[in-house]
């Protein structure tokens, strides 16, 4: 269903959507005849430091995934946090040509912190060898992100079999008194 409205749009945030609204002569304008308005989409699980695998044909489950990406980590070890960076980087602008604006995934939170995008990131909490260093200090890292109006941080707990009671009892006594997000991935 088609509607044609002008919409009114002040600092970033829509005001008015309507017939015939007034404007003043040092407004910007733009003609969106025969164009469609709509919201940006969610993309809500994106595996941003893994672009380069994607597009394999196989149907791997988990388990099988998680042995395939620890496979290709661990052959271009030495040039992880670079290939980390730029699949981040290519993984937010297809998502941005395809209309999300609005991403969910772990890790990348560097390298694209920066983006008009409205981010949920995840910290995360698994025994993984391409993850290893997550572990490492974990609240104390957790804590230096700073939430803002687009982005909002989180603890994931990814792949239920690659967590053990040791995450689980560190992760409980740490979430006791806070008010943070939690997400798990089976």
């Amino acid at each position: 269903m088609d509607i044609k409205k002008d919409i009114l749009i002040s600092n970033e945030h829509i005001i008015q959507i309507k017939d015939n609204i007034k404007i003043n002569s040092n407004d910007n304008i733009i003609d969106a005849t025969n164009k469609i308005i709509m919201p940006g989409f969610i993309n809500n699980h994106i595996h941003f430091g893994e672009y380069y695998n994607k597009g394999y044909n196989e149907k791997l489950t988990t388990e099988e995934y998680i042995k395939y990406t620890e496979n290709f980590n661990s052959k271009n070890n030495n040039l992880k946090e670079k290939i980390r960076v730029s699949s981040t980087i290519f993984s937010a602008y297809e998502s941005l040509e395809c209309g999300s604006t609005n991403l969910v995934g772990i890790r990348g939170w560097n390298a694209i912190e920066n983006f008009s995008l409205r981010l949920f990131m995840g910290y995360p909490f698994m025994n993984s060898e391409k993850l290893k260093e997550y572990l490492d200090n974990p609240f104390n890292k957790f804590e230096q992100f700073q939430n803002n109006p687009l982005q909002t941080y989180y603890i994931f707990l990814h792949s239920i079999q690659m967590i053990d009671e040791k995450i689980l009892s560190n992760l409980a006594n740490y979430l006791k008194d806070k008010n943070i997000k939690l997400a798990i991935f089976k």
